[in-house]
């Protein structure tokens, strides 16, 4: 080979990075779903609910098809943690079924950033689902 030098330059390493991508609403989410492997008996030990209420109302909640009900039960958990957790689970589920209404007082038992990202859908018409 004439000039002996390379046939073609090695890549940059930021070529071989993939690229970056925004955050959506569902991955920031992801403590919430932790939390939700977490109680959810996967291990097969039933739940005492004499000693973890807040666990067997996280439950009923999973097993509940009226926003009244859920709005009750969310009230009587104590845990902001699982609170937050079996309402925002509850609002994806049934997203489709509720109004803005409905789906807003429930964002209500949420706090913080979770109230926020529960009810950005439906305070911003361009990110309501179809």
């Amino acid at each position: 080979m004439a000039g002996g030098g390379r046939r073609g330059r090695r890549p940059q390493l930021g070529a071989l990075a993939p690229p970056r991508r925004r955050l959506r609403p569902v991955d920031k989410t992801w403590p919430l779903w932790t939390l939700a492997l977490l109680f959810s008996g996967s291990c097969g030990s039933s739940v005492d609910c004499s000693e973890e209420p807040d666990r067997c109302l996280l439950e009923a909640i999973r097993a509940e098809t009226t926003v009244e009900k859920v709005e009750e039960l969310a009230g009587d958990i104590q845990d902001p943690l699982i609170r937050g957790l079996a309402v925002s689970e509850w609002v994806e589920l049934h997203a489709g079924e509720l109004t803005n209404e409905e789906a807003l007082r429930l964002c209500e038992h949420l706090s913080g950033v979770d109230r926020g990202m529960c009810m950005r859908p439906y305070t911003t018409p361009h990110l309501r689902a179809q």
